[in-house]
C-alpha cells in the first residue's frame, strides 16, 4: 500500500514443551541454574502443567551441577509423581547420577529400588550409577553387591561397569578382588580395552606387584590393545616405585618410539631412573618428530644394565590375570 502510515500486527506465539527445553538448557549453560529451577516451579503454580520431558531436562541439568544439588533432584522427582506424571528410565537414571556425584550411594540405591515401584527395571545404567556412588565412598562390598544384583536379574555388566569397579579396587589396592573382576569379565567373553589395563596396572603399582604389572602389559600388546600415556605413567611410575630403574628407561624408548609424547611428570620420573640407575639420559625425540627438554642422544650406561625383557617382553598367557587359569592373589599381596 502507498500510504505513509506504519501498521504492524503482533502475533502471539505460545510456548511449547520444547520451548521451555531450550531455555532450562541455556540457563544451565550459563550457570544460572535458579533461573531453571524457578522456570518449572512457575510452571508448576501458573497451571501450564511441566511434562515429563520438561521435568528430565531439568533432572540433567541439576545433576551436572556441584555436589549436594542431588537432594534437590530427588524432590523434583518427587514433585513429578505428585503432578501425576510417571518417571521413566531417564528420569531415574538422571537422579540416580546425581547421586553417584554426590557419593550418596544410600540415596541412590532407594532410587534404584523406587524404579520398580513404577514397573521399571533398572537396566546397567542404572547399576553403573550405583557403583559409583560406591567408588566415592570406598565401598568394595558394595561393588560386589552389585554386581551380584544385576547377575539376579540375568543381566550382563559391560565393560564401563567394570572400569568402575575395577577403579574402586585401585582405590583400595585390592589386587585379589581386581584379579577377580577380570577372570569374571573374561569368563562373560569380554574384552579388555586400553582403560581396563589401565585400571589394572594401577592396582598392580598400589599393591607392589610390578611383576604382575608387567606380564599384564605384555599381554595388552599382544592382544593388540594400544597403550596410551596413561599406560606408560602407570608403568614407568611402577618400576621406578620398585626400583626398576633400567626397566623404566626401556618403557621409556618403548613409548618414545610408539609416538607418544611423553608428558612432563613422565619426564620427571626418567630423570630420576637415570640417574639413580647411572644411565645416560636417552634420547625424548620420539617418531613423530617431537622432543622434549631432556637432552640427549644416544642410550649409554654407565654401567651394565639388565635387560628387562624377561619380565616386560615375555610371559605366558596361563600367568595372567585375565586367563581363568591365571594367578590368584594370596592375602599377602592383596589388602
Amino acid at each position: 500500500g502507498g500510504g505513509g502510515g506504519n501498521s504492524s500486527s503482533a502475533v502471539a506465539v505460545t510456548p511449547d514443551s520444547l520451548t521451555y527445553q531450550t531455555l532450562i538448557k541455556i540457563y544451565f549453560n550459563a550457570g544460572q541454574q535458579h533461573r531453571a529451577v524457578n522456570l518449572v516451579r512457575y510452571l508448576s503454580r501458573s497451571g501450564k502443567r511441566p511434562d515429563r520431558a520438561i521435568y528430565n531436562t531439568l533432572l540433567t541439568g541439576i545433576a551436572k551441577t556441584a555436589m549436594g544439588r542431588h537432594l534437590l533432584a530427588i524432590k523434583f522427582l518427587d514433585e513429578m509423581v505428585d503432578a501425576g506424571i510417571k518417571p521413566d528410565e531417564t528420569s531415574f537414571n538422571t537422579v540416580i547420577d546425581s547421586c553417584a556425584r554426590a557419593g550418596d550411594s544410600a540415596r541412590a540405591k532407594e532410587i534404584v529400588e523406587k524404579m520398580e515401584e513404577f514397573s521399571l527395571t533398572p537396566n546397567t545404567i542404572s547399576y553403573t550409577s550405583l557403583m559409583r556412588a560406591y567408588k566415592a565412598q570406598g565401598d568394595v562390598q558394595g561393588v560386589k553387591s552389585v554386581l551380584e544384583r544385576m547377575d539376579e536379574r540375568g543381566m550382563t555388566p559391560d565393560l564401563t561397569t567394570y572400569t568402575v569397579a575395577l577403579s574402586i579396587c585401585a582405590v583400595a589396592s585390592n589386587l585379589k578382588e581386581a584379579i577377580s573382576l577380570l577372570r569374571d569379565m573374561n569368563r562373560r567373553g569380554l574384552e579388555a580395552n586400553t582403560f581396563i589395563y589401565n585400571v589394572f596396572l594401577s592396582v598392580c603399582a598400589k599393591s607392589g606387584r610390578w611383576q604382575l604389572g608387567l606380564e599384564s602389559f605384555s599381554r595388552m600388546r599382544r592382544e593388540g590393545v594400544s597403550p596410551d600415556l596413561a599406560t606408560y605413567d602407570v608403568l614407568i611410575r611402577m618400576c621406578n616405585q620398585a626400583s626398576q630403574w633400567a626397566r623404566t628407561v626401556e618403557l621409556f624408548e618403548q613409548m618414545r618410539m610408539s609416538g607418544i609424547e611423553p608428558s612432563e611428570p613422565v619426564l620427571a620420573e626418567l630423570i630420576k631412573a637415570t640417574e639413580l640407575g647411572g644411565f645416560t639420559r636417552p634420547s625424548t625425540r620420539n617418531t613423530r618428530g617431537g622432543s622434549s627438554n631432556v637432552a640427549g642422544s644416544k642410550f649409554n650406561t654407565h654401567k651394565p644394565m639388565k635387560q628387562a625383557s624377561s619380565s616386560s617382553s615375555s610371559s605366558s598367557s596361563s600367568t595372567s590375570p585375565l586367563s581363568s587359569s591365571g594367578p590368584s592373589a594370596s592375602p599377602s599381596s592383596s589388602n
